[in-house]
């Protein structure tokens, strides 16, 4: 849930150190498992416990280079994608003011 909140609100750095957490978590089997165990020693079923690692592994990734990209400026950040939202929303009102206030109808 932490990286979901994480990604929705851009910090992808911080969403890709959720998800090495996660990994860690489920090597040793404290998620996605029904046993703890250690990771050399699986026990059971939790053998395929490597590639739920690997997956989180791999987001993990992923996140690091959108991060990397949001910081030199190759993708979008945070605070451009407000100013955008807010120049759509002036834009709107200004083209047609009926539809930013409704409240006079009710």
């Amino acid at each position: 849930a932490a990286m979901v909140v994480y990604i929705a609100d851009r910090k992808f750095g911080m969403a890709a150190a959720w998800s090495v957490i996660a990994a860690a978590l489920s090597s040793c089997g404290l998620v996605h498992a029904e046993v703890v165990f250690l990771p050399w020693h699986p026990e059971g079923d939790a053998a395929y416990h490597w590639e739920i690692v690997g997956g989180y592994l791999l987001t993990a990734g992923f996140l690091l280079v959108i991060e990397l990209a949001q910081r030199f400026n190759k993708g979008p950040n945070q605070e451009e994608t407000v100013a955008a939202k807010e120049v759509d929303e002036e834009d709107v009102s200004t083209r047609n003011p009926s539809l930013t206030d409704n409240s006079e109808r009710l």
